[in-house]
C-alpha cells in the first residue's frame, strides 16, 4: 500500500492557494469599455480648497501611479491598464497570505477562506 506524502500535498495546496489569490484579482480584466471612473480625476481638483488634505494626497498619488502605468508596455490600452491595476490587489493578496501563514502562523486554510 502506498503512503501519501502529506508534506508534498501541503506544499501543492499552499502554492495553489497563492495562485488562486493572485488570479482572483484578474477576474474582471477584459477588453471592454470602462466608463465608470474615466473623468473622475479631472473634476476632483475644481474645489481643492474645500477638500481634506488626505483626499488631495490620495488623488495625487493615484494620478501619479496611473501616469506610471501608462508608460509601461501596453499601458496605452485599456486592457493594459486593467492588467496593471489588477496586479496591485493580486500582489497584496499573496503577500498577505504569506504573512499570515508564515509570520503569524495561522493555518493556510483559515487564512485562504478569510481573505477570499
Amino acid at each position: 500500500m502506498k503512503q501519501w506524502n502529506f508534506k508534498w500535498t501541503g506544499k501543492v495546496l499552499y502554492f495553489g492557494a497563492m495562485l488562486v489569490l493572485f488570479l482572483y484579482a484578474f477576474r474582471n480584466v477584459n477588453q471592454g469599455i470602462d466608463v465608470t471612473d474615466t473623468g473622475y480625476h479631472f473634476s476632483n481638483f475644481l474645489y481643492m480648497s474645500d477638500m481634506d488634505p488626505m483626499w488631495i494626497f490620495s488623488t495625487y498619488l493615484a494620478n501619479i501611479l496611473g501616469h506610471f502605468f501608462t508608460k509601461l508596455p501596453g499601458g496605452d490600452t485599456l486592457l493594459g491598464l486593467n492588467i496593471y491595476t489588477a496586479l496591485i490587489p493580486a500582489l497584496l493578496g499573496v503577500v498577505t497570505f504569506v504573512f499570515f501563514t508564515r509570520v503569524i502562523k495561522l493555518s493556510g486554510l483559515a487564512t485562504f477562506w478569510v481573505w477570499r
